[in-house]
């Protein structure tokens, strides 16, 4: 995020002509913005940096894992979703 407001400091100085931004060349006013967008692109999602794991996915699985303990020869057997046969028809 530093990049992003970098830029924008960059680009309301360049726009105000205050020196010594305003005789910079636009392509050194814009690169913090070229930095901000390879970092969210590439180089969050290489690393999984910035987005955390879905919490109710963590909880569904202590769920699951506590029911499994609890009762280790049941088994929940999920329903087909709507218009697909169950697994019992399609063998008819």
């Amino acid at each position: 995020m530093a990049f992003v407001w970098t830029g924008l400091l960059l680009l309301v100085l360049r726009a105000l002509g205050i020196e010594p931004v305003a005789s910079w060349p636009w392509l050194w006013v814009l690169t913090p913005f070229a930095c901000a967008f390879v970092w969210f692109e590439v180089v969050e999602p290489l690393f999984r940096l910035g987005r955390e794991a879905d919490p109710g996915l963590e909880i569904a699985e202590a769920r699951r894992k506590r029911i499994e303990a609890m009762f280790p020869h049941f088994r929940v057997r999920r329903r087909p979703a709507r218009g697909q046969a169950a697994s019992g028809d399609a063998a008819r």
